[in-house]
């Protein structure tokens, strides 16, 4: 059995994670860990094997991010109308969280699952001064000029990402954005 421990000294919190030895591989994940007790030599082993873990971007998770965004993105439209908008500004949260998973794969850092915000923000960040600086500016705008911001900055990641990759997209998403805002753009001035 293996007994990982993870101390975090700002907090005084350790979090415990216990594996079986058969259940646990090289990740990613565990290129940086810190190893306090090694009977066999299993864990520098598996942290040595682990270094050589890589940042895998394919379409597939690609697809996956891009159909979440353009998902938060109608439903905070959808809930703005219906004036929920607690869950307008959870879906926003949502779509920036994920803008922030597709800038860590555009620097080849592996980002958290999606809706984990830890180190996205703060000195463990890996992210630019200008996009840190976006992620702060971003509520004093109104929701109007966040979804801008965020399917501007959207755009220009997963194409950039895409472009490196060498991949193909069906979606357009620069013209699926702008059908999605002129829809909702159309609704709004058709009840006002």
């Amino acid at each position: 059995m293996i007994l990982l421990f993870f101390i975090l000294t700002d907090l005084m919190k350790i979090d415990v994670f216990i594996y079986y030895q058969k259940d646990i591989g090289s990740n990613i994940w565990l290129n940086d860990i810190k190893i306090l007790k090694d009977y066999n030599g299993f864990l520098e082993s598996l942290k040595n094997q682990s270094m050589n873990e890589s940042v895998t971007i394919n379409k597939k998770r690609l697809e996956v991010a891009q159909n979440k965004y353009l998902a938060y993105l109608l439903e905070s439209y959808k809930r703005e109308a219906r004036t929920e908008y607690y869950y307008t500004y959870y879906a926003i949260n949502m779509m920036t969280n994920i803008l922030c998973y597709l800038w860590y794969l555009d620097i080849n850092e592996e980002p958290n699952s999606i809706g984990d915000w830890s180190k996205y923000q703060g000195e463990r960040s890996k992210l630019s001064i200008n996009q840190l600086n976006i992620l702060k500016t971003l509520p004093s705008n109104n929701l109007s000029e966040q979804r801008n911001i965020l399917n501007d900055e959207f755009i220009k990641v997963i194409n950039n990402i895409i472009d490196k990759e060498n991949m193909s997209f069906s979606l357009d998403n620069e013209k699926l954005i702008k059908f999605i805002n002129s829809f909702f753009k159309h609704c709004e001035d058709a009840f006002t």
